[in-house]
């Protein structure tokens, strides 16, 4: 039954808290042992006229939401204080034949369904009250809520009785001795507080205050529990049980101080039995009884000892053994009890030795650093030089092998020690803070035994002496940078010590190579002779390109070394070209123009001051340097820097004229001639496409679109075949313009003549007159074209004489010549040539102002489509024209258009 109900208990907390439980296995009996569980009424219990007594394998537990307190005190009224009246807290891990279940607690908590905390926890402590029992289980209820609890859990078989009849069975006779074994089995399982009720039950008094001693030992009221093993240890005594005695009062000695009236129980008992303690427990109570006549040499010897004298080592008693041990024991007691022997050391002033033997323990106390520290200070404070250089290097090596690198956090920082410490784990921090202090106080040996002993690199001795360490630091520095012994001057330079980078510098620029000069600049070092030895080695200008570079740009520098490169005017016209191509790379550079508006050039300034204006600004230069330019650098450099800026030769010979008008007499560019007029003929190419504008008689045409045909050089006019017209027509150029708006479908050829396909052209207003008229002959072209000719050149025009017969073909193709046309010009036909000249009142073919030779009088200029658009639009004004030998030209108008 007692299984049913706890699991039917442990059933009801998974269904109403499944996620506040861990899983249990239901708990399943071996054998049917006949317990039972029955239930009933809480008061009638206790107001029964004779209470049942229970034996030591029996027990009350309880909860209650009132008072601890007060439910105890109820409980042991009503049992008459029996030991086993728990919580079920206290009862876990316990098992008793019977138990009685009381639990006084609030009635909403038995509201199982309402899921409040207190429900859970009562649940838990319910399971655990009844699973102690194994034979048979009590429950005391209160109200109806309990009761009905109970009743409805599954599967149980819960009796409701009379609290007598139900009481009754537990009432039973009990003896000391099964209270004494009840007790006895507690006590080796520490349960020590229900131990000691059972030894109280059993009236033994001497296992109670043991039991009662260990109970208070284990809740931490020590001095408690040291009055209970004394009382224990008493009662053991009297009884003559001595070796219990010996026993309790070994636990009184582990909390000092001791009680001298114990004095006369543990000689008693020692003398009953003197070997029953070990040596160890007996050095102790000679230790607590301050008994140190029963404490021996071979006890100090003894290494199972020292820990027991060593906290009395600051006792004169203790100090005044080992002054009298002999060299021959001392050794023995060195090696079990150090820190006694370093004491004893430090008091006769032997700070050497009882600093290694304070560090020589891996486990220390407070007071063993402390006094290793002023061990320390004392031996470093010594004024025995000789003692002091030989024996700091083994202190610190003993301090380092005790505590690492953790040293010197254990001693104090404004002590010697520390620095000291500090040195041999760190000199580089002790030379960048304290380098001085440390140097007076130890010496160069020490420091130079600190950086061995840390295996910091000797050259870092310079940071604390530039002068007292200069041969070690010169020669660990070539060892180090014996392959580059520039990186040893930047070594200095970095530790701003410009005289000894100097120095080691100067001792071996000479054996440097150009590339050494170099590196040299490039780590921006700066020798007095590195500019004459890179003039020696003809490296003047790589060192102004390092000088320049982004990593060093030292503008100063660059301006010294190119000035040694323009020293001379042989010089500067072996150098200048590099120079010039070195120093334009930061022409835009900000620093660069600071430096020239700082430093004007002025003579006897810089002389790469003058050298970049003159390169830069050749004008200015001609105007206020002109002969210090000439002076300094020749006028084979004047003209090169002129030319590299000036592409003009009128303006350059202007500008070197200022110079030197004489020395540059020889490059006055010849008199300029007359620039060609373009000829008409060459403004359209045969197959371009173009629109008609600008025709007064036949305006309907305008707007009109169509392609070339040709040029005809008699008539000074193209002929146009119009998209929508069956004829062609010729046209004056200015009333034709392309026609960049042509479809993609006119490209492909669909409407070119004689089937040839023609894409779009644009304009070649690059060919001379000469060119278009031999292109326009026929006789350097074929005419008869194919599929497989891609070239882009258009068909050749005929010539004057072919054209009279292909203007046959269609009578408004004839366009007269160009003296007809001046004898006609005040006519008023109304023909189409008319019609289509009437938007200009000026030919297109203009005749040179000055007589050209004969190849030249028959190819005429043309006029800039702007001009013949300008010249068209006055269409009201005369025509003038003049016959000039073999051709004609127009009035001063035309020809200013033309020009």
């Amino acid at each position: 039954d007692v299984l049913n109900v706890s699991n039917s208990i442990l059933h009801v907390a998974k269904q109403y808290f499944q996620n506040d439980i861990q899983y249990l296995r239901p708990e399943i009996a071996m054998k049917d042992l006949g317990t039972r569980v029955r239930i009933c009424q809480w008061q009638e219990a206790l107001n029964l006229e004779k209470q049942p007594r229970f034996g030591p394998n029996q027990a009350l537990i309880y909860s209650s939401t009132k008072n601890p307190n007060e439910v105890d005190l109820e409980m042991n009224q009503w049992l008459n204080n029996h030991p086993f009246i728990l919580t079920s807290l206290d009862s876990k891990g316990l098992e008793f034949d019977d138990c009685v279940v009381a639990f006084d607690v609030e009635r909403k908590a038995w509201d199982i369904n309402s899921g409040k905390v207190s429900s859970l926890r009562l649940l838990r402590e319910l399971y655990v009250a009844i699973t102690r029992a194994k034979r048979r289980v009590v429950i005391l209820i209160k109200t109806k809520k309990m009761k009905d609890f109970f009743m409805s859990l599954q599967g149980c078989n819960i009796e409701e009785s009379d609290a007598i009849v139900a009481l009754l069975e537990f009432d039973s006779a009990t003896t000391t001795d099964e209270w004494l074994k009840r007790g006895d089995e507690l006590f080796q399982d520490d349960q020590f507080k229900m131990a000691a009720s059972c030894f109280k039950a059993a009236e033994n008094f001497g296992y109670f205050e043991w039991a009662q001693g260990s109970y208070e030992m284990d809740i931490g009221q020590k001095s408690i529990g040291k009055e209970s093993f004394r009382r224990s240890a008493h009662a053991f005594f009297e009884e003559a049980d001595y070796k219990h005695a010996l026993d309790l009062l070994s636990r009184v000695m582990e909390c000092p101080p001791w009680n001298s009236d114990d004095d006369h129980i543990y000689d008693a008992s020692k003398m009953e039995h003197p070997s029953y303690l070990p040596r160890e427990k007996t050095i102790q109570f000679a230790l607590q009884r301050n008994k140190w006549n029963e404490i021996t040499i071979d006890d100090l010897k003894d290494s199972s000892s020292a820990p027991l004298l060593l906290p009395f080592r600051d006792n004169a008693e203790l100090k005044g053994i080992i002054s009298t041990c002999s060299q021959h024991d001392l050794p023995d007691i060195k090696d079990s009890l150090p820190l006694l022997v370093a004491d004893y050391y430090f008091d006769k002033a032997e700070h050497f030795s009882a600093t290694q033997l304070y560090l020589q323990q891996s486990d220390h106390s407070g007071q063993d650093f402390i006094k290793a520290e002023a061990a320390t200070n004392l031996l470093i404070s010594s004024s025995n030089s000789k003692i002091k250089t030989s024996s700091l290097e083994e202190i610190a090596q003993c301090w380092r092998r005790s505590q690492g690198k953790q040293a010197s956090k254990i001693v104090s920082k404004a002590s010697d020690a520390f620095l000291l410490l500090q040195l041999y784990e760190d000199p580089v921090t002790v030379a960048n803070g304290r380098s001085t202090e440390a140097y007076r106080k130890f010496g160069p040996d020490v420091i130079k035994s600190a950086f061995k002993c840390s295996g910091t690199f000797l050259e870092e001795l310079h940071r604390f002496s530039r002068n007292q360490f200069e041969p070690e630091v010169d020669q660990a520095l070539r060892k180090k940078f014996r392959s580059n012994l520039i990186e040893a001057v930047q070594w200095y330079l970095h530790r701003d010590d410009k005289a000894h980078a100097e120095q080691f510098a100067t001792t071996d620029i000479k054996n440097w190579s150009k590339e050494d000069l170099l590196a040299i600049a490039r780590r921006k070092l700066n020798p007095k002779s590195l500019i004459e030895e890179a003039d020696r080695k003809d490296s003047l200008i790589d060192l102004v390109r390092v000088c320049l570079s982004s990593d060093v740009f030292n503008l100063n520098q660059a301006v010294k070394v190119s000035d040694k490169a323009l020293s001379s005017i042989e010089k500067a016209e072996a150098n200048f070209e590099e120079l010039a191509d070195v120093w334009d790379k930061h022409r835009n550079d900000g620093r660069v123009q600071n430096m020239l508006r700082r430093k004007q050039p002025k003579p006897p300034g810089p002389n790469t001051v003058v050298f970049l204006n003159l390169f830069w600004e050749p004008e200015h230069s001609s105007q206020r340097l002109s002969s210090h330019c000439m002076e300094l650098f020749g006028s084979k450099i004047v003209e090169i820097a002129v030319s590299s800026v000036i592409n003009d030769t009128k303006e350059k010979f202007r500008i070197l004229s200022s110079f030197d008008k004489e020395a540059f007499e020889h490059l006055r560019p010849p008199p300029e001639k007359e620039p060609k007029a373009e000829s008409a003929s060459t403004k359209f190419k045969q197959g371009d496409r173009v629109i008609v504008h600008g025709l007064r008689n036949k305006s309907a045409l305008n707007g009109k679109k169509g392609r070339i045909l040709k040029w005809l050089q008699s008539k000074g006019r193209y002929q146009v075949k119009l998209n929508e017209e069956k004829k062609s027509i010729s046209i004056l150029p200015s009333n034709i313009k392309i026609d960049d708006d042509s479809d993609s479908s006119d490209d492909n050829g669909d409407n070119a003549p004689d089937g040839q396909g023609m894409g779009k052209r644009t304009i070649d207003r690059t060919v001379n007159p000469r060119q278009m008229q031999s292109q326009a002959n026929p006789r350097f072209l074929d005419t008869s074209s194919s599929d497989d000719d891609d070239s882009d050149e258009p068909p050749a025009l005929n010539d004057r004489d072919q054209s009279t017969s292909e203007d046959s073909s269609s009578s408004s193709d004839s366009v007269p010549s160009l003296l007809e046309r001046g004898n006609k010009s005040n006519s008023s036909d109304s023909s189409e040539d008319d019609d289509t000249d009437s938007s200009s009142s000026t030919p297109p073919a203009l005749m040179r102002k000055d007589n050209s030779s004969s190849d030249d009088e028959d190819i005429p200029f043309l006029i800039s489509p702007n001009q013949q658009s300008s010249s068209s639009s006055d269409e009201s004004g005369p025509r003038h024209r003049v016959q000039r030998g073999r051709g004609s030209t127009r009035n001063n108008t035309g020809r200013e258009g033309g020009g």
